[in-house]
């Protein structure tokens, strides 16, 4: 039997959509790719060639997708790789086909430069690659009693929902306000309503006073929303919107979750739901700490008022970066300074950017190597007042 591992090709297409279709339905329940998510699979977007595959006797048996972004945090870019349709075929478990596959995409990204890779799937699988959950969002569950006691039983809807149609002039409006946000990833007009329906949802128009205002994205029954951008003057008024949705839709409970970022939104939303949790939204693996810390700790500047200082953290198998705040402003840049603080590869995922923070910063701390630098109790306030940062990704753009 001859084994190739390999880039597929264009070509690949239909066989690729057919083995993904069949594992996934096979180990859970009934799956088609096109349909769930679009924004990659519409054979005319052409990304059969993002993936890597193994093929016994020149058939496809495992595959591994890796799809580039980029993602704008404030004025800076970064290089993101989404991880996805990672498939082995049933009769080729165990043949070490997925590490291989998973190898080569981990490599490209290195040649590539990528600042961060993200994905979802079964934690400690994915450990081995670099990956593990962290980044912070808050998840909101609003129900009908909240919005009774807040607004009255008699409450009439402010905002009206329609669903989104092709309108090529509110579409392009759709992806200005979208984009006017401090964290966005690019998407191309043309894919950008396939982008909203991502695990089949539905894309739906808001309307005040019968002016299109912004949209939002829910699962079929409505109750979970998965993304809600609004004109910017609007923002503060996320409560009313959900508040309305429910109201028009007949709807229970929603659950809406929002990166840490948005404090509009949080200050309008913690008051009157009936809970609010944080949350770590995804699996990330960080390749380039030098430009994600810098890009989310000048993000955080924005809204926290960070203490002036310098810390030289050396990340095990990855950089040693020498991070400055000076009155608001950041930088991060790789070094050869003497380190305060070795930190081990995972645990550097965790205190920089998990939601843990001051729960167990200090026992996480106390596992770091000292360096040659020292780590002193000033050292150690201004790391807790940095860390952890504000990293999400949006399930309308996860794989």
């Amino acid at each position: 039997m001859a084994v190739q591992f390999e880039r597929a090709k264009q070509e690949d297409h239909n066989e690729l959509i057919d083995l993904a279709n069949y594992v996934f339905s096979h180990s859970s329940s009934p799956t088609d790719f096109p349909t769930l998510l679009p924004k990659l699979y519409k054979k005319e977007y052409g990304f059969a060639d993002q993936h890597y595959v193994a093929r016994e006797d020149g058939k496809i048996r495992a595959a591994v997708g890796s799809y580039p972004m980029s993602m704008n945090v404030q004025d800076q870019t970064l290089k993101v790789k989404g991880i996805g349709m990672v498939c082995v075929h049933p009769y080729s478990r165990s043949t070490g086909y997925m590490k291989n596959v998973m190898k080569m995409a981990m490599d490209d990204m290195r040649k590539d430069d990528i600042d961060f890779s993200c994905l979802g799937g079964q934690r400690q699988r994915y450990q081995y690659y670099g990956f593990d959950v962290c980044g912070q969002s808050v998840k909101f569950l609003l129900d009908k009693k909240n919005v009774e006691h807040v607004y009255g039983k008699d409450f009439e809807a402010v905002f009206t929902f329609t669903p989104f149609t092709e309108n090529e002039a509110e579409v392009k409006q759709a992806l200005v306000w979208y984009e006017s946000g401090p964290v966005s990833v690019v998407r191309e007009p043309e894919r950008f309503l396939d982008i909203l329906r991502n695990w089949t949802c539905q894309v739906w128009r808001i309307c005040k006073n019968d002016m299109f205002v912004g949209y939002l994205t829910a699962s079929s029954k409505g109750e979970e929303i998965n993304e809600l951008v609004l004109d910017g003057h609007l923002m503060e008024g996320v409560d009313q919107v959900l508040a309305s949705w429910m109201t028009q839709k007949h709807i229970k409970e929603v659950r809406y979750a929002v990166p840490v970022y948005e404090q509009k939104q949080l200050m309008a939303l913690m008051p009157i739901c009936e809970f609010h949790k944080l949350e770590m939204p995804e699996q990330f693996c960080i390749l380039r700490f030098d430009r994600v810390v810098q890009a989310f700790l000048q993000l955080k500047a924005g809204y926290e008022n960070l203490p002036n200082g310098f810390l030289v953290l050396d990340i095990a198998d990855r950089q040693k970066i020498e991070i400055v705040v000076k009155d608001g402003q950041v930088t991060a840049a790789i070094s050869e300074k003497p380190a305060n603080l070795h930190l081990p590869y995972m645990l550097a995922l965790s205190l920089l950017f998990g939601i843990t923070g001051t729960y167990i910063q200090s026992a996480q701390l106390a596992q770091c190597e000292l360096g040659p630098a020292g780590f002193d109790a000033k050292g150690t306030q201004i790391f807790r007042q940095w860390f952890p940062l504000p990293l999400f990704f949006s399930k309308s753009d996860a794989v």
